[in-house]
């Protein structure tokens, strides 16, 4: 037998001897999830259980304003204008029915962030 052979099947045959301990390596080597995240429970629970709806918060009433103002865009972002005042709104899809309009907003706002929550919306005449 020819010497670059023998090499050639004892490099195999080492190969073979050390691929179960690769495996044993790759899977140790997993990073695992802190006991407090759910992840893979949540997964295993999602796969057993039908989907349901979930629940929008409850809006406290004693929360809800009425805002007066026009929507303008600024920066690809409808804002409600409010005299010198401007809000951030978070329904982007129904301000945009009324671009340019005067309306008369209801919502919570977030005073920190200046956002408003919107739940409805309608013309100011």
């Amino acid at each position: 037998m020819k010497p670059w052979k023998k090499i050639e099947l004892a490099a195999t045959l080492g190969l073979f001897a050390l691929t179960p301990f690769l495996f044993l390596f790759a899977q140790e080597a997993r990073p695992t999830l802190p006991s407090d995240i759910l992840g893979p429970q949540l997964i295993a629970w999602s796969q057993q259980q039908k989907p349901q709806p979930v629940a929008e918060p409850l809006l406290d009433p004693t929360n809800l304003r009425t805002f007066t103002g026009i929507i303008v865009k600024v920066h690809n972002q409808y804002v409600l204008q409010v005299s010198s005042d401007v809000y951030q709104l978070d329904g982007q899809e129904t301000a945009r029915a009324f671009e340019g309009k005067e309306v008369k907003l209801t919502g919570t706002l977030d005073e920190s962030t200046r956002w408003i929550h919107v739940t409805s919306v309608r013309l100011n005449s």
